[in-house]
């Protein structure tokens, strides 16, 4: 069995609770600023993640490691000084439509690299849904966007450098020891593939999709 293997599922079925809990969050702060339309869909996804969290403790207790570790204060989601739309629109764009859109060729790697059949089953659950999602989530910023198109393009501007650092410090400059064929199996990504992966959804799908929408200029952040 591989240790590494063990944590990183275990910190998975982690981060797939934490998104099912952030969905369902963005699912009511929809409702409480008039769009309605947009709770089933976000509250659709928090299923999808609550079962993606389930898959991944299976695979990490089949590693040997115990049950999903979450802090309460993971589930605590602040607040955006801006006011009701913001506490929509600036969640929604870093964590739907920019993090889901990278989640995609990223869960895809994966679940190529797999060969443990638990594993697979679980990535390729999650390659099936995130696309969904991502799509969700360019749909709600939309949507917000539209009742206040000035507003949102001021807040993107000012906000995606900051938004975007995590992505660029965690996928753009990873970093790690190489890994074991046994971490592969269980579907473990090296250093390279995440700045690989990085690079290139930002040059082709994130910063095109942004740029349209006149919310970001230049065509790489620092560190592409």
């Amino acid at each position: 069995m591989s240790e590494r293997a063990a944590h990183e599922w275990q910190r998975r079925a982690a981060a797939e609770m934490r998104s099912a809990g952030l969905a369902a969050e963005l699912a009511a702060r929809a409702i409480r600023i008039g769009l309605p339309q947009l709770a089933s869909p976000l509250f659709r996804a928090a299923e999808d993640e609550l079962q993606h969290a389930s898959d991944a403790s299976l695979v990490a207790a089949e590693l040997g490691a115990g049950g999903i570790v979450l802090d309460v204060e993971d589930l605590s989601f602040a607040r955006e000084p801006g006011g009701p739309l913001d506490d929509l629109f600036v969640p929604a764009l870093q964590s739907l439509a920019i993090g889901e859109t990278l989640a995609v060729p990223l869960f895809r790697a994966m679940a190529t690299a797999a060969t443990e059949p638990l594993a697979k089953r679980a990535l390729n659950r999650i390659v099936s849904d995130e696309a969904r999602h991502a799509a969700l989530g360019w749909r709600v910023v939309d949507a917000v966007a539209a009742r206040d198109p000035e507003g949102a393009a001021n807040v993107a501007k000012r906000r995606l450098p900051g938004l975007l650092g995590p992505f660029q410090i965690g996928f753009g400059e990873a970093k790690g020891p190489d890994l074991e064929a046994a971490d592969r199996a269980w579907g473990l990504l090296d250093a390279a593939a995440y700045r690989t992966i990085w690079r290139r959804t930002w040059l082709r799908t994130l910063a095109p999709r942004l740029a349209r929408r006149g919310w970001w200029g230049p065509r790489d952040v620092p560190g592409l």
